[in-house]
């Protein structure tokens, strides 16, 4: 017996030494899994949300956003793959604001692909929804431990050959990601097959709006936004997707929400379509600025309307 507990023993301590040693697992289950879980289940006391796709969860940092914001803000990343903007999803990015802060703002990274029917289904963001109260327990108190026991895949010990795809799932729900030799044109071709099957048409823009105008009702501010891309993906997707952005700018300025241009330029894209971390960072301090100067300009309006 006393054999076995010192083999036991030793097994446990030597378990923990490669697990130390090692790199983490690239495909870390446990990790990726309280990432979705707990920025779904997140609790109701975020005063800055930020809805959208991949474009969206790969390229808004909350911790920069928050540094770059003059006011106390804290925001939340809700961005899921091939989101789109329904009124059920709208309804979850407002879950999730503090009902007793008085400065409340929605960011919305409007894509085109956002816009389509087949975005609306929003499969991503409602496999974590509908996610059992067990699940919900274990990956937001117990994977803390748990991900660190995440087994490996014999190619992770034994192929020594590297991922291009580098990323890293950090606070408050965004991943950041990067190519270590990037592709800018990689994207292209899924999303002219995407395209090509579905586009963007009226029936989702008209319920986007409506929805937009109903929230407006509300004590929150608005500011949208088209993530950057790259040059030859913002000419494909103005050229075959069916996306006015023109018209969708015009329409939300109306309603009073403010949007923002960004030009591609200015940032790098790994892939066409998402945005290097570096770049992703960058994004969030320029959102962080301009959320600062538009409650800046609304306490002004205030204390002038006091003033008379």
């Amino acid at each position: 017996m006393r054999k076995i507990q010192i083999v036991l023993g030793l097994s446990f301590l030597l378990f923990c030494l490669i697990k130390i040693i090692a790199p983490e697992p690239i495909k870390n289950k446990e990790l990726v899994q309280e990432f979705w879980i707990q920025k779904t289940h997140a609790n109701s006391n975020f005063n800055a949300v930020i809805g959208g796709d991949s474009r969206v969860y790969r390229g808004f940092s909350p911790e920069d956003f928050n540094d770059a914001s003059v006011t106390d803000l804290l925001s939340i990343n809700l961005g899921y793959s091939s989101t789109g903007f329904s009124s059920d999803y709208l309804d979850f990015c407002l879950s999730k604001f503090d009902v007793n802060s008085k400065k409340n703002v929605l960011i919305l990274g409007i894509t085109p692909h956002s816009l389509t029917k087949e975005a609306f289904k929003n499969e991503a963001s409602n496999k974590f929804a509908i996610a059992s109260t067990f699940e919900v327990f274990r990956y937001k108190y117990l994977s803390s431990f748990l991900k660190y026991l995440s087994p490996y895949s014999p190619s992770e010990l034994f192929n020594e050959k590297t991922d291009n795809y580098k990323e890293k799932h950090e606070k408050n729900g965004w991943i950041s990601s990067y190519y270590l030799e990037p592709d800018s044109s990689r994207a292209l071709k899924n999303y002219t097959k995407t395209f090509l099957k579905y586009q963007v048409t009226d029936n989702e823009i008209n319920a986007f709006l409506n929805k937009v105008k109903e929230i407006r009702t509300q004590d929150i501010s608005i500011i949208a936004f088209r993530p950057p891309s790259s040059i030859a993906m913002r000419n494909l997707e103005d050229s075959i997707s069916g996306f006015d952005e023109e018209y969708i700018k015009r329409e939300l300025e109306d309603m009073g929400v403010q949007w923002l241009d960004f030009r591609e330029g200015d940032f790098n894209s790994y892939d066409g379509s998402h945005l290097h971390f570096e770049s992703a960072k960058k994004l969030s301090i320029l959102l962080g600025i301009e959320v600062s100067k538009l409650f800046e300009n609304q306490t002004s309006e205030v204390s002038q309307n006091n003033n008379y």
